[in-house]
């Protein structure tokens, strides 16, 4: 068993987080990729942007709607 570098067969892109996502929720058992990925985001906004959370960009994420800096 080999501690060193992790494979990488091709470069993190953007288009690939949609399959990733699949491949997450189909690990995990999930059938809601949607309700999945609203989870995902608004979790990763709690740990990296703890500050910028509040109710109205709760209240964005939930609805669906894009959220756009003033």
């Amino acid at each position: 068993m080999s501690l060193g570098l992790p494979l990488r067969r091709s470069p993190d892109l953007p288009f690939a987080v949609v399959q990733v996502l699949e491949v997450v929720a189909g690990c995990k058992g999930i059938a809601d990729i949607e309700g999945l990925s609203k989870t995902l985001y608004h979790n990763t906004c709690r740990l990296f942007f703890p500050q910028d959370l509040d109710a109205s960009a709760d209240a964005q994420l939930e609805s669906g709607a894009s959220i756009q800096n003033s």
